[in-house]
């Protein structure tokens, strides 16, 4: 999954630099990640967002918000889902971390976090993109897990 998402974001990348654009402009690119693709009910799960200015100019006041997820999935733990840094300049990039636990077995569904940014400090011409969407993470109980995952020593011998 994370080779995946490296080469999406890389694919993107070229993209942008084939397309031709010139000038000063910023352009975003988001990358939302977990740290484990298997979640324990009620175990802590951290959620990365990765910000990368890919163009040629300074995104300001850009503000990230991933609270698109369902209130009766997942547990606030750890910092916010939302964050804002006063400017990205290019070539670099920000991240943001925060962590929730999955409050039942089942799925986590997830949806992509919003950036919204601006291309002049002094300006309104807001722009907006989206992360990638995190695939329905399988929430599994303590006790599954452990019959999943377990090395099972005692029975081999």
């Amino acid at each position: 999954m994370k080779v995946q998402s490296m080469f999406t974001l890389f694919a993107a990348f070229l993209a942008l630099c084939e397309g031709g654009t010139t000038g000063r402009v910023p352009h975003l690119l988001v990358l939302k990640s977990v740290d484990q693709y298997e979640v324990v009910a009620n175990k802590n799960l951290t959620i990365s967002l990765n910000v990368f200015n890919v163009g040629g100019g300074t995104a300001y006041n850009v503000n990230v918000d991933d609270t698109a997820w369902a209130a009766d999935s997942v547990t606030d733990i750890e910092g916010l889902k939302t964050a804002t840094f006063e400017s990205l300049e290019p070539g670099t990039n920000e991240t943001h971390t925060y962590v929730v636990a999955a409050k039942m077995p089942g799925e986590l569904p997830s949806a992509a976090a919003k950036v919204t940014y601006q291309s002049d400090a002094s300006s309104e011409d807001g722009k907006m993109v989206y992360s990638n969407i995190l695939p329905r993470l399988p929430v599994l109980t303590l006790s599954d897990y452990n019959k999943k995952n377990t090395r099972h020593i005692k029975e081999w011998l």
